[in-house]
């Protein structure tokens, strides 16, 4: 049972290979955040972006993981 050109086997199974099929399953309503929710997230992430530069590297990352219990 080989797949055609079309990316169809020959029992008629779709294997999610049509990706405007695909794409109309998976749309979903993004929501936007609150300012404040952004503020709270700014001030989490400015406690664990100690260095201030602007991104959290390896070992400030690894801080944030073991805070949050990971």
């Amino acid at each position: 049972m080989a797949l055609s050109s079309r990316g169809k086997s020959g029992s008629g199974m779709d294997f999610g290979l049509n990706p405007r099929i695909r794409a109309r399953r998976n749309k979903k309503q993004r929501r936007e955040l609150s300012e404040d929710q952004k503020i709270e997230i700014r001030e989490a992430f400015d406690l664990f972006d100690t260095d201030k530069s602007g991104i959290i590297d390896y070992h400030e990352l690894r801080v944030a993981m073991r805070a949050l219990g990971f």
